[in-house]
């Protein structure tokens, strides 16, 4: 059975390219973020891993998609501050 789209509406597409998460943590009055997760499919994971890796001198952590079609840079997805 085919469904018909309402007249007057676009039809919505998605594109979700192959990606991984990457969690990141930032020191207090630092610029550079260091790594500290390896690659992860659940962005879940990815914070809470980076947010357990936190040090006492660390103030920030984010954690970025990256996808790896080449074509579009990592995005940040989430962040937490202490």
């Amino acid at each position: 059975m085919q469904t018909q789209k309402p007249a007057g509406r676009p039809a919505l597409h998605i594109y979700a390219p192959p990606s991984y998460y990457l969690g990141q943590v930032r020191r207090a009055g630092c610029q550079k973020w260091r790594t500290v997760t390896g690659k992860s499919k659940s962005l879940s994971r990815a914070m809470c891993a980076a947010i357990k890796a936190m040090n006492v001198d660390d103030k920030r952590a984010r954690v970025l998609l990256c996808s790896t079609c080449g074509y579009l840079g990592p995005t940040v997805v989430m962040e937490a501050a202490k």
